[in-house]
């Protein structure tokens, strides 16, 4: 069926939180996991891994749909599941509890002093988030394009993965 635009927009917005958790909070761990002079090459690994899945994810998301129109819901969801339990074999340093507490308004206020304090971070926050507005705007027009081009969703993993290829390319390039 279909659902008013707004309620689509509060859905995407509360994925959208979870996001920095996917990306940043893991990738922030690597020095917690590896050795100091092996760091450049774990980063070099930890950004090659969200390339591939970019690389990987619309066509494997577009052969699911001819499964079934649900599957590309459910896999990630899954794979979610599946994960979860190897989250305690990470081996995370053990630290020990701060009693310092602080409230989440004052947490917000410090990290945000220092995205705005720092030029280099502003300016990297700043191009990061006009990027990721432009990938949303390709994710949510690459169906209407196949749809509207093709009569079928099932070009949307050609046009999402010569994108993602694109990225690739400019990240190896580069």
């Amino acid at each position: 069926g279909h659902v008013p635009v707004g309620v689509v927009m509060l859905l995407a917005f509360i994925a959208g939180i979870g996001y920095p958790a996917l990306t940043g909070a893991w990738t922030a761990q690597l020095p917690s996991l590896v050795a100091a002079d092996r760091l450049p090459r774990a980063y070099s690994a930890d950004a090659a891994t969200y390339s591939v899945a970019a690389v990987v994810a619309p066509p494997v998301a577009t052969a699911l749909i001819v499964v079934s129109t649900t599957a590309p819901l459910w896999v990630p969801v899954a794979l979610l599941l599946l994960c979860i339990p190897l989250l305690r074999v990470v081996p995370l340093p053990h630290r020990p509890p701060d009693h310092r507490r602080t409230r989440l308004w004052h947490d917000l206020q410090a990290g945000l002093g220092t995205l705005v304090g720092r030029p280099a971070l502003r300016r990297t926050m700043l191009i990061t988030t006009i990027g990721f507005a432009g990938t949303a705007a390709l994710f949510v027009a690459a169906p209407v394009i196949a749809q509207k081009d093709t009569g079928s969703l099932g070009f949307t993993g050609v046009i999402l993965g010569v994108f993602s290829v694109g990225g690739l390319a400019s990240a190896v390039w580069f």
